[in-house]
């Protein structure tokens, strides 16, 4: 079995919380990210 690793660990009371680190995404993919999310909160910002 291969040993998880997480880029932070957090407790909240009784429940654990791990954080994964993405893989690396190219500038582009990032850009098409932002524009994807700036999208979508425009459309909850108008509704």
């Amino acid at each position: 079995m291969t040993e998880e690793k997480y880029a932070a660990t957090y407790q909240f009371g009784k429940t654990t919380v791990h954080v994964v680190s993405p893989s690396f995404k190219s500038k582009g993919e990032i850009e098409k990210v932002n524009r994807n999310i700036h999208a979508a909160a425009w459309k909850i910002i108008h509704y």
